[in-house]
């Protein structure tokens, strides 16, 4: 997303049924804050990437990745001017 891009991620482990469990939460929003995707999703401690994984493809297949598309030019950020 960007270091300037408006999105988050809580990501914790918790006692489940079945022992530890990963609980991962995410936002991505507009850049003026109107529209956005929450979705959560959990799993297997162990295959914290993969849970993640499967959490941000179900967030841009809900539109995420549009979220921050916008028809006007953004200004350049600090970190992408780092980045060049």
């Amino acid at each position: 997303g960007g270091c300037a891009a408006p999105i988050g991620v809580l990501a914790e482990v918790v006692e489940g049924e079945q022992g530890d469990e990963l609980w991962v939460r995410a936002t991505a929003l507009s850049p003026d804050g109107t529209l956005a995707v929450r979705m959560s999703a959990s799993g297997d401690p162990a295959d914290a990437a993969g849970v993640g994984n499967r959490l941000a493809e179900q967030m841009l297949d809900e539109g995420a990745g549009q979220l921050t598309k916008t028809p006007h030019e953004q200004p350049v950020t600090d970190c992408e001017r780092q980045d060049a």
